[in-house]
């Protein structure tokens, strides 16, 4: 299997720093190896020294020999595998929380363009893929290659002739192997990419259930999901098909060579140049060599099944993030969020060369209250996200409270200006976890918070308080407790910029005045920047931002 240089070093990182665990578990597996090719040999003793010989005491010595043996072998083997599941686990939980923080790096314009199930497909099942064989087939490859020399240098004591006779197909076996490498890997990715398909369509569907039922879609969307299980019925089947002829054909060959073994073999047994104790441990030797010459063919096997999730996974890591810290970052100064934008212009995705803007320069004061407001397509959204850099402008620089918004960390920029979006995502999670989202806050705290957005009478009609479960995507929660949660989430952090992106738009009059009453009591010195198609009906509103035919136009609203 070939890797690109990229692909290799990704996976050193994880591998390197567990080389002393990986030692101690191959050191174990050493010495459960050697011991297990002990007991044919044993035997051997116990036929020839002792049954046949009729020495009772011999026969007694060899078998106690033989149960300390399997004791002290089991004893290692489960020893063994503790630490190598231990190992293997913290593995994969690293692999995958690299992959999560990449993914975490990358702009929204990247979500848009790929699907939930694909995405965690690759998280699950290409990363479980590539994990164990980077764990699973080396220790399974140093153990078969320890027994297998174990096993022919035995073997070849016992008889060189039989020895030769049993690996005469082996080389037929690697040939068969590398003619089906091809179609093996090709199979491969159309089978991932079917099972992608099924992933992709259920997590699309499934939070949008009640939708299907209002339009009576449930019965398309079955016949939707029966054609892509029907694909993924197909290429499993082929998938099968394929594995078993690639199993199989080794395993004849390997059938062919024992069968040799026993005709040439019980020959010399019967001509008496061969005990019939080295013909028995020759055939438990042969039939133990078996598992490692198949697990060598196998691991070549499983090297382009994993070559292809490893290609699947780079698709993701070659992502570039949508911004990356600075060299030397600075610190913000005291401040109230006063925004600058000198000579800004930004190009849309995937309309080539032509900006969103002419470039643009101005100056929002600090706690300014701005109403963003322009057609569709004016690039209202794009410019909150260049606020919180999941994007650069493509020339000009934004600065907050007179510093360049790219001389700031991620982290630092992002707890000075927060966005809060259209739909207040809610996660399935407590009440607490929803509102903390992994930062530190007290009980306490979290109880002033909600009571300053007037959620007081909500969480104390909650059996659990705190402790309750939101459910999928906040199905408790009606619209204006979604909006106020989110709302307590930015309460809790005390941004020096708030972004307010559509947070009205699908509210009745009652609602929104009420929702932007609740923003007035919450944000009296930060910066609000509010994309809305219509004016917002906000205490103190102090300024229009107007995106118009490619221009910026800054008012002051009376």
């Amino acid at each position: 299997m070939r890797i690109s240089a990229s692909q290799y070093q990704w996976i050193r990182q994880f591998l390197q720093p567990r080389i002393l665990p990986l030692a101690g578990v191959m050191a174990l597996a050493f010495l459960g190896t050697a011991l297990s090719v002990l007991t044919p040999w044993i035997t051997r003793k116990i036929i020839d020294d002792g049954l046949i010989a009729g020495n009772v005491s011999v026969l007694q010595n060899w078998v106690g020999i033989m149960l300390l043996v399997a004791i002290s072998a089991a004893l290692l083997t489960g020893i063994n595998r503790i630490a190598y599941v231990a190992l293997s686990s913290d593995m994969l939980m690293s692999m995958r929380a690299y992959l999560f923080d990449h993914l975490g790096s990358l702009s929204p314009g990247f979500y848009l363009r790929w699907r939930q199930g694909d995405l965690i497909a690759r998280l699950d099942g290409d990363m479980g893929e590539v994990q164990r064989f980077l764990v699973d087939s080396l220790l399974a490859a140093f153990n078969s290659v320890l027994a297998f020399i174990g096993v022919i240098w035995l073997m070849l004591l016992l008889s060189p002739q039989l020895t030769l006779i049993a690996f005469v197909l082996v080389p037929a076996s690697v040939l068969f192997l590398k003619l089906m490498r091809p179609r093996l890997e090709a199979q491969t990715r159309r089978f991932r990419e079917s099972s992608t398909d099924v992933s992709a369509l259920l997590v699309d569907r499934l939070p949008n259930m009640l939708l299907l039922q209002s339009f009576l879609a449930v019965t398309s969307t079955r016949k939707e999901l029966d054609s892509v299980q029907s694909r993924y019925r197909d290429e499993l089947l082929r998938n099968q098909v394929l594995g078993y002829w690639v199993a199989t054909v080794p395993a004849l060959f390997n059938t062919l060579a024992t069968a040799a073994v026993f005709i040439i073999g019980g020959h010399a047994v019967i001509n008496g140049s061969l005990t019939l104790g080295t013909l028995i441990a020759f055939a438990s030797y042969l039939g133990r060599a078996a598992g490692p010459v198949n697990t060598l063919l196998g691991l070549y096997v499983a090297a382009q099944r994993v070559k292809v999730s490893l290609a699947r996974l780079q698709q993701l890591l070659d992502e570039d993030p949508a911004a990356s810290d600075p060299v030397q970052p600075l610190e913000l100064p005291a401040g109230h969020g006063k925004l600058q934008f000198t000579k800004v212009s930004h190009t849309a995705a995937g309309t080539g060369s032509a900006p969103l803007w002419q470039p643009a320069s101005l100056i929002i004061p600090a706690a300014a209250r701005v109403w963003i407001s322009g057609d569709s397509g004016a690039g209202k959204t794009t410019l909150l996200h260049l606020l919180q850099r999941h994007a650069d402008p493509a020339h000009g620089i934004i600065s907050l409270d007179s510093v360049a918004l790219s001389d700031l960390t991620i982290n630092d920029l992002r707890q000075a200006i927060l966005l809060l979006q259209q739909d207040a995502p809610i996660l399935d999670a407590t009440v607490r976890d929803n509102l903390t989202l992994g930062g530190t806050f007290s009980d306490e705290q979290l109880i002033e918070a909600m009571n300053n957005a007037q959620l007081h009478p909500w969480l104390n009609s909650l059996d659990a308080g705190l402790d309750t479960r939101l459910g999928n995507r906040g199905a408790r929660l009606s619209g204006g407790e979604r909006q106020r949660l989110a709302l307590t989430r930015a309460f809790l952090r005390q941004p020096r910029v708030l972004l307010l992106d559509e947070i009205s738009a699908a509210m009745d009059t009652e609602l929104e005045n009420r929702i932007w009453l609740t923003v007035d009591r919450l944000f009296t010195r930060q910066s609000l920047l509010i994309v809305s198609h219509r004016r917002p009906e906000l205490p103190g509103l102090s300024h229009e931002l107007r995106l118009h035919d490619g221009r910026w136009q800054l008012e002051a609203l009376p």
